[in-house]
């Protein structure tokens, strides 16, 4: 932008000695320099217009640069819930599998022991089947006397 110096463009002093003092004036001088401050005036608009465009393109140029980072932390902070919650599943797999193991095994010793216990049983019944029959006998008053 041109800068000028006003001070020695605009003398406010007179050059013509009868210019304020009433006489005539020059009307081509003054006309000249109306002229001349109309152009500097449509320089000076055009210039802010000029910065003015720039400015609103290099806004809109940030503003663009600020939507695709935006868009960049979404995709990633998309990714990372994903990676999260595919994460959390397998643990969540990996301990329900390894519940279902302990309880399979836990579940088959139970049976063993049982199939033990029953197999003694069965040989002390075998032994001595009239105290089998005592202790039922037994067993089935203190569940009556119980119950009633």
């Amino acid at each position: 932008m041109e800068q000028r110096n006003f001070e020695t463009e605009f003398n406010p002093k007179p050059t013509n000695p009868n210019a304020f003092s009433g006489g005539s004036m020059n009307g081509e001088s003054t006309a000249k320099n109306v002229q001349d401050a109309m152009g500097h005036a449509q320089s000076a608009i055009g210039s802010a217009k000029d910065a003015l465009g720039s400015g609103v393109q290099a806004a809109n140029t940030e503003i663009d640069a600020l939507k695709e980072q935006i868009s960049k932390l979404a995709q990633t902070v998309s990714q990372l819930v994903q990676s999260q919650a595919s994460t959390t599943k397998d643990q969540v797999m990996s301990a329900v599998g390894s519940a279902s193991e302990t309880l399979s095994q836990s579940a088959h010793a139970a049976h063993g022991t049982l199939t033990s216990v029953e197999a003694d049983v069965e040989s002390r019944i075998r032994r001595n089947p009239w105290a089998a029959i005592a202790i039922a006998g037994l067993l089935g008053l203190l569940i009556a006397k119980a119950i009633s």
